[in-house]
């Protein structure tokens, strides 16, 4: 079939041949060199395309062939969720009285906090993180699956969110990103992170729920989480806001740290359960409260830039 752009120009080229035939009356002999001209050109025409057509053949197949690579390479390495190892990575925000929390699709994690009202020493707001980045590590049928690499869709109450959201005073709003299991339709099979942000509250409600993942997801009854975040420079000097950041932690009925003022690491493997483990600096920590069933371990570390 012909596109409208080959067509038109067909029409083009046989108008200026009409037309030189009639404006010019040619001889029997200028006939016979000009149908052989024609010939010539309508043969070299349709070799160049058949060989485009070839060419078209084969970037078609070149094309399915690779999506079909990686449409298996995702769903070895992804299993039942590769269908969420692809797609946009948006922004949701949410704000409060307190502050304004930027969510990642990707992932389904909290990427930024700004606090409304505080500032830095150079009278900006106060945004808690360069980085931040924290997910589960979930056996998947034989490979291990980082949510942080999952692509989540965020609703409310069953709705797809398309813009910034708003909470004031005893009110609260319930998110959820779902990363749902390919092709399972009758189960309805996901994995769901829901976050509440309340009205006049810095803390954010966090539950991780799976959802009809038996036998496809392992060991539900523990999971590995890691937590990895870059702090901000918020104060004039800081060297001493350095010295004043590090890691701390509740293990049973105390508080304990890693060293501040340098690079530091430590593990609790005991057994003894953690209640919770903080990112602290001078004036602002953020931290990640178990309210039901604490960490049973951690693997802790600093890095301090110098």
């Amino acid at each position: 079939m012909l596109d409208r752009n080959t067509l038109i120009g067909l029409v083009l080229i046989f108008g200026v041949f009409i037309g030189y035939g009639i404006l010019s009356a040619p001889s029997e002999e200028e006939k016979a060199a000009i149908k052989a001209k024609q010939d010539s050109i309508i043969k070299v025409e349709t070799q160049k395309k058949i060989i485009q057509v070839k060419d078209s053949i084969a970037q078609i197949t070149n094309d399915t062939v690779e999506t079909l690579d990686q449409d298996s390479i995702n769903l070895s390495a992804f299993g039942a969720f590769a269908s969420c190892s692809q797609g946009t990575n948006n922004t949701v925000k949410v704000s409060n009285e307190l502050f304004e929390v930027d969510f990642s699709t990707l992932g389904a994690l909290v990427k930024q906090v700004t606090l409304k009202n505080y500032t830095t020493y150079g009278k900006k707001p106060v945004k808690l993180f360069d980085k931040n980045a924290y997910g589960l590590n979930l056996t998947v049928g034989q490979n291990i699956v980082r949510t942080e690499n999952l692509y989540f869709e965020p609703t409310i109450d069953n709705k797809p969110i398309t813009k910034p959201i708003e909470v004031k005073g005893n009110d609260s709003v319930v998110i959820v990103f779902k990363a749902k299991v390919q092709a399972d339709s009758t189960r309805n099979s996901s994995l769901d992170f829901r976050y509440v942000v309340r009205g006049n509250d810095y803390r954010i409600g966090y539950d991780i729920v799976f959802n009809n993942l038996k036998g496809i997801v392992t060991d539900q009854g523990s999971v590995e989480m890691g937590w990895n975040s870059d702090l901000r420079v918020q104060e004039k000097d800081g060297k001493v806001e350095v010295k004043n950041s590090s890691i701390y932690y509740h293990l049973k009925d105390e508080v304990d740290y890693l060293k501040e003022n340098g690079s530091d690491d430590k593990k609790e493997e005991n057994g003894i359960p953690i209640n919770w483990v903080s990112y602290k600096q001078q004036f602002f920590s953020t931290a990640l409260i178990a309210s039901n069933n604490p960490f049973t371990s951690a693997t802790m570390q600093t890095v301090a830039e110098t």
